[in-house]
């Protein structure tokens, strides 16, 4: 929400500065347009400040001195999207795409616009035409392109995302290393849907193709030995695990319970090997701690739980498995009491505080956030 509202104000600045100065004398004289430069300034200093009532106003009364700018309502639409007036938002846009004689660029933003209202809405579907409607009249308009990008991610449309990403590619808004990544992790889910629908081999060649553009691509190691598995072609399967824990060793742990499930005999010592490159990978010293727990290496297992705690102490599964793993040996209450000790000394909850109006972290409790200056504003940070 805030990253929206910031965009928001970057581009409704832009917009209200480019009225300014395309705005004529249209006969009504030099008091007309020093009334729009202050009310377009008001705007601005609106935005800036954060009084999004204050626009509201302003806009209105623009619109009522000079229902032409059609521009204003477009802005006054996305302005009660923002404050939640959806519905009123997507009748301003329509209103404004009902008028004959809309250049194609105004045309696509008013659609954009409406897009972003019906994404809002819930309305994906009508979101994913209206966006699609509002790129090709302006394809070269960047807010539209990336907001159809995050879109079409968040309604899983990965064959219309995987054009978008040759058009960002194209337009220098992506650089190669990211443009790579982003369309290998989207052949890895067009990978997965072809599981969905059992066409193996069709996906086996997009898990394939994720890894040729970018070696990384962990999910796509993971369904390869996940496929394996299922043929009952082990030794590949563990050869795609290796080659993940070699490749993304700071993924690893995703592959371990495949592992153990392939080779439970070098399981311990694979989990060796892993936190020799990642020392405070506090997920895979639990997958070894709950490994020595079954195997019934009562105190080896403790060591690994205890290795997982000065690691990240701060992770409530830590020591949810522990407390687990002390009921089973309720008769060590050694352990127990170490347990304690080690807690104390590691159980540092950094900024637990936190203001619920600005976001602002403190490692006290404030009645009065020295940032935005709100009183009983401050909550504790549940772990």
């Amino acid at each position: 929400m805030l990253f929206a509202l910031i965009a928001l104000v970057v581009i409704l600045t832009l917009v209200v500065f480019w009225l300014l100065f395309q705005s004529a004398d249209d006969g009504t004289g030099k008091g007309n347009k020093d009334a729009f430069y202050r009310a377009s300034v008001s705007v601005i200093d609106g935005m800036q400040s954060g009084y999004w009532d204050g626009i509201e106003k302003t806009l209105a009364q623009i619109m009522e001195d000079d229902s032409e700018k059609k521009e204003i309502y477009v802005i006054f639409g996305n302005v009660l999207r923002e404050k939640g007036f959806i519905s009123e938002a997507i009748k301003v846009h329509k209103s404004v795409l009902h008028r004959p004689n809309l250049p194609d660029k105004f045309k696509g933003w008013a659609l954009a616009s409406l897009a972003e209202d019906f994404r809002m809405s819930g309305m994906l579907d009508r979101a994913l035409r209206t966006y699609s409607d509002a790129f090709n009249l302006n394809p070269t308009n960047q807010a539209t392109l990336q907001r159809y990008v995050h879109l079409c991610k968040q309604v899983g449309d990965y064959e219309k995302l995987l054009s978008l990403m040759d058009v960002l590619s194209n337009a220098g808004l992506v650089d190669e290393d990211r443009y790579r990544m982003e369309v290998a992790f989207i052949y890895n889910e067009l990978g997965e849907a072809q599981v969905r629908e059992e066409n193996v081999a069709e996906a086996e060649r997009l898990f394939a193709k994720a890894l040729q553009l970018n070696s990384k691509t962990y999910p796509a190691y993971l369904n390869l030995a996940r496929l394996h598995i299922d043929r009952n072609n082990e030794k590949k399967a563990l050869s795609f695990l290796q080659k993940l824990f070699h490749t993304v060793p700071e993924k690893a742990f995703l592959g371990l319970p495949m592992y153990l499930e392939l080779e439970p005999g070098d399981f311990e010592e694979m989990c060796g090997s892993m936190l020799q490159k990642t020392p405070d990978d506090w997920r895979t010293r639990l997958h070894l701690a709950r490994f020595l727990t079954e195997k019934g290496e009562v105190r080896a297992a403790f060591d690994a739980f205890m290795d997982a705690v000065r690691s990240a102490s701060h992770v409530l599964l830590i020591h949810q498995e522990i407390w687990k793993f002390l009921l089973r040996v309720p008769q060590k209450e050694e352990l127990l009491r170490e347990y304690a000790r080690v807690s104390d000394q590691t159980m540092v909850f950094n900024a637990p505080f936190m203001c619920v109006e600005c976001r602002y972290k403190s490692s006290e409790f404030l009645w009065k956030c020295p940032s935005c200056f709100g009183w009983n504003t401050f909550v504790e940070s549940k772990i």
